[in-house]
């Protein structure tokens, strides 16, 4: 899984760089390509200018004073030029980007252990300071361990890092700063991860998700995450079943997790069918799904203030258009639910015990939801908690795309 997402990621970047075309800073800077990759591969040709310049400037000579301020006002503009112009090998490109997707793939997932063994390369026991905040900077996503970076390095006000003391400070500073977040903040701290794998599947990669939350010292979200999936053999899981995972884990306390199949239903962030957008910018707007997955929705609705109104808003009442008219009811079911209320009497038998009361209350409390957030929350409390409900079975998938669907911009 891990392959296929770098080696679809890189496809897709070398596709932005067709053969015979130039790999330089202009280009880089204003290709469709993500964010965190062109800051890595950008900062490569940073480094490898220095280089280059260092080798190819003179440090003395027998034949004019290097130190003279006009050979030094010289080589700055020199090296300026240079760096306007600095661009990337034809043959050495390729495995430029390989590296900048591995790297960044490998951050996203695991930051502190992928920062530790890119500073300290070849098992080095030691580095310098200097080396420790210039490699850091090649990574844009978590500007919180860049920070902690910054202020150990201030702290030590030493010319060498070592590479036990530095692991474990950041290790330490990494699960200190996620220790109290929630679900929106784990779900937002994700989305780098969730954009760069979108380009490869529907959902999380479960290995993925266990690392992110091991590193961290969440044990017990990475353990509700995979006992759930191995129990039904599933290898993705997508957003939405993550956020009611989280939700059971850290407002209930409640790490067990019932086993079903892992929303194969449910996706997030895919690319409009025939859209010429990178599906890594798209991911906030409203997306559709594959060929091959039977339904969709998506976490996020699209916040471009022009998007169409969703259907659940289209039952508000218009005051200027009503007034002298009968009052209206509408079923808060219909709006919750959408399409979805054709599966009224299976969600009742299935998901509330029988119940119609309660189905019609909770279509009541769901019906004023403003958010999706605050829909998940009810959800989670007054269904699925309540009735012990499987939240992987197919009514329990159908029930939350449905809601899901009213804030997703989803409907028709």
């Amino acid at each position: 899984m891990r392959e296929q997402t770098i080696q679809n990621q890189i496809n897709h970047i070398l596709t932005a760089f067709p053969e015979g075309e130039t790999r330089s800073r202009s280009a880089i800077s204003s290709a469709e390509i993500p964010e965190s990759i062109r800051h890595f591969l950008l900062s490569t040709l940073d480094r490898k200018l220095e280089l280059e310049a260092i080798q190819s400037m003179p440090t003395q000579s027998a034949w004019f004073d290097v130190e003279d301020e006009r050979v030094h006002v010289a080589l700055r503009q020199t090296i300026l030029a240079m760096s306007l112009s600095a661009r990337f090998p034809s043959e050495e490109f390729s495995k430029i980007v390989r590296q900048a997707v591995e790297n960044v793939l490998n951050y996203l997932i695991s930051p502190v252990e992928t920062l530790v063994s890119f500073i300290f390369p070849n098992d080095a026991d030691s580095v310098t300071a200097n080396d420790v905040r210039r490699k850091t900077g090649y990574f844009s996503d978590y500007p919180y361990l860049r920070m902690g970076v910054d202020a150990y390095l201030e702290r030590k006000g030493e010319l060498r890092i070592f590479k036990p003391d530095f692991e474990k400070t950041v290790s330490h500073l990494d699960q200190r700063f996620t220790r109290d977040h929630l679900t929106e903040d784990w779900l937002k701290l994700l989305q780098p991860l969730i954009k760069m794998v979108a380009l490869s599947s529907p959902g999380l990669p479960v290995a993925f998700v266990y690392q992110f939350y091991t590193s961290k010292g969440r044990s017990d979200i990475a353990s509700a995450v995979t006992s759930a999936a191995q129990s039904r053999s599933a290898q993705l899981i997508t957003v939405g079943t993550l956020d009611v995972i989280l939700r059971q884990v850290l407002h209930s306390g409640d790490v067990e997790v019932k086993t079903a199949p892992l929303a194969e239903k449910q996706t997030v962030g895919l690319q409009d069918e025939g859209s010429d957008v990178p599906l890594w910018q798209k991911f906030r707007q409203k997306d559709q799904v594959s060929d091959d997955a039977e339904e969709s929705t998506t976490i996020q609705q699209s916040e471009t203030p022009d998007a169409a109104v969703p259907l659940w808003k289209q039952f508000q009442p218009n005051e200027a258009n009503t007034a002298g008219q009968p009052s209206v009811y509408h079923d808060p079911a219909i709006v919750v639910l959408g399409v979805g209320i054709n599966h009224k009497n299976r969600f009742i038998n299935d998901l509330f015990n029988g119940d119609e009361n309660k189905f019609n209350a909770t279509m009541n409390e769901l019906g004023s939801a403003p958010d999706w957030t605050t829909a998940s929350e009810i959800i989670a409390d007054h269904v699925f908690r309540m009735y012990q409900v499987d939240i992987y079975s197919e009514s329990a998938v159908d029930f939350t795309n449905a809601v899901e669907s009213r804030y997703s911009g989803d409907r028709a």
